[in-house]
């Protein structure tokens, strides 16, 4: 409110799973200012973000079975068919 802080863009709040999320500091604050965004936590979750985590993750299962007897191996295989 001093002007010290152009504005803020916020992702994640302390107590943010509160029952009412208007009673909530923050998104009071925002409601009167035009410099402070809330977004959900899941905010920066895009398409573009959600493929790269789902690649990931089939990686990292397929090198785990490829442990386990070369499984990983048919797996990859399989996928890239």
């Amino acid at each position: 409110e001093d002007g010290h802080l152009g504005g803020a863009g916020l992702d994640v709040l302390e107590g943010e799973w509160i029952e009412s999320m208007e009673a909530h500091p923050v998104i009071r604050y925002a409601r009167a200012h035009d410099n402070v965004v809330v977004t959900p936590h899941l905010g920066g979750t895009t398409v573009e973000a959600t493929e790269i985590c789902m690649a990931h993750t089939v990686e990292k299962i397929r090198k785990a079975l490829e442990e386990i007897d070369g499984i990983g191996a048919e797996l990859k295989r399989k996928i890239n068919t």
